[in-house]
């Protein structure tokens, strides 16, 4: 079959979401075989895996020619590094591999039919972007409303882009945000490179919202979305399904539908049984096991010792102090500086604590409500609400500047 030299896709993955990417490439490639496919690795490409062997062309981020690659691979932690670049490589395929128009698709979805569709969207808009949901939620299970106020209106884990004087300005200027700011602080009004989209409808005019119930359907939308399967092929509602986002899966977990939610698993969600046991076993045939062995590149320092969120953050905030330098070289005065910091620990990392894991009855945390109530019978009322408001900004890591002075 001929190649459709005007439109690609790409998806981009570190090692550790390798046996993804290669599962989205295989569903893709399944249905629209005439487009190329790219992933850009977000690692190193070592002896873990033969890259002869991939059945698409894979692309390194560091020869993407990014100034300031290693500053910005270190102050970024691995997902907000993932998505920093994303805009860059998008328009990298368009700029130096010559394509007209580019899809990006995270490398946990599946898809299920030719996405043509898309592609002719882009002939007569600059980008195409999914809300995150289309009717409103009323429970009080997660994820809520709220907390697309906190992560953006659109799910980024899909974006196409056409290669109009619009789109290069959207692009050009998403890119720039991105290396900058693509921090998950959703405190500080940021959410990788996800929340900035939600200026799209105030800054460009020639943007499509893709409200089709097949598209990029996830756990946050299944509230309004009930899979169905007629003469082997899926439905969502009545509409054929085009791609499905697997987010937060645990692929041990055969029963969880995704770590972000509490709403349903799929006990009571028997209608997506089916579609996430097919899903966890191709994971598994594409190097799940593999995957779980494999180290961030990233991830430490040239000693082999592991690089922590909090250095990462201190770094990002005095970036004047260290220009010019690869902060992973423990021989840089970075390096030098962390271990007079005590920013430098090679112990195991400690368990996440979320709304959706912690323990009220924690004795720890009773220990720590009690200091509080201590410290405002002690400071009084005023004092201990200043105290709150300072907590809440110093648990930004970025904002602990002035505390490591």
């Amino acid at each position: 079959m001929k190649k459709n030299i005007k439109n690609a896709v790409c998806t981009i993955a570190s090692k550790n979401y390798l046996h993804y990417a290669r599962t989205l490439r295989d569903s893709f490639l399944k249905y629209n075989p005439d487009i190329d496919f790219f992933i850009l690795f977000v690692d190193e490409i070592n002896d873990d895996f033969d890259i002869k062997k991939e059945s698409c062309e894979i692309i390194q981020a560091c020869d993407l020619g990014i100034e300031n690659f290693n500053q910005i691979a270190f102050k970024y932690n691995i997902v907000e590094f993932n998505t920093s670049i994303k805009p860059y490589f998008l328009r990298y395929l368009q700029t130096d591999r010559g394509y007209k128009n580019v899809m990006y698709l995270d490398p946990d979805i599946e898809v299920f039919q030719s996405l043509d569709f898309i592609f002719n969207l882009l002939d007569k808009h600059s980008m195409v972007v999914t809300p995150h949901i289309t009717k409103p939620i009323e429970d009080n299970l997660k994820p809520k409303e709220n907390d697309f106020l906190r992560s953006g209106v659109f799910n980024l884990g899909f974006i196409a882009v056409g290669n109009s004087k619009e789109s290069i300005e959207f692009l050009t200027w998403w890119k720039l945000r991105l290396l900058k700011f693509s921090y998950n602080e959703p405190r500080n009004g940021l959410f990788t490179d996800q929340k900035w989209t939600n200026f799209i409808p105030c800054l460009f005019d020639n943007y499509y919202i893709l409200k089709d119930e097949g598209c990029n359907v996830a756990y946050w939308n299944f509230h309004q979305r009930i899979l169905s399967q007629k003469d082997g092929k899926y439905f969502i509602n009545d509409t054929p399904l085009k791609f499905f986002h697997f987010s937060g899966l645990n692929v041990k977990h055969d029963t969880e539908i995704s770590k972000y939610q509490n709403r349903y698993d799929l006990k009571n969600r028997k209608d997506l049984y089916g579609i996430f046991t097919d899903y966890r076993k191709k994971l598994i045939n594409n190097g799940y096991e593999d995957a779980q062995k494999f180290s961030y590149t990233y991830g430490v320092y040239t000693n082999g010792v592991k690089v922590s969120n909090l250095a990462r953050k201190l770094f990002a905030s005095n970036l004047e102090m260290f220009e010019n330098e690869n902060p992973f070289d423990y021989n840089s005065n970075f390096y030098k500086w962390a271990m007079k910091k005590n920013l430098i620990d090679n112990s195991e990392k400690l368990q996440t604590f979320t709304t959706m894991n912690y323990n009220a009855q924690d004795r720890r945390l009773k220990v720590i409500h009690f200091i509080l109530k201590l410290t405002l019978k002690i400071v009084g009322v005023h004092k201990y609400e200043a105290l709150m408001k300072y907590f809440s900004y110093i648990s930004i890591l970025r904002n602990q500047k002035e505390v490591f002075k």
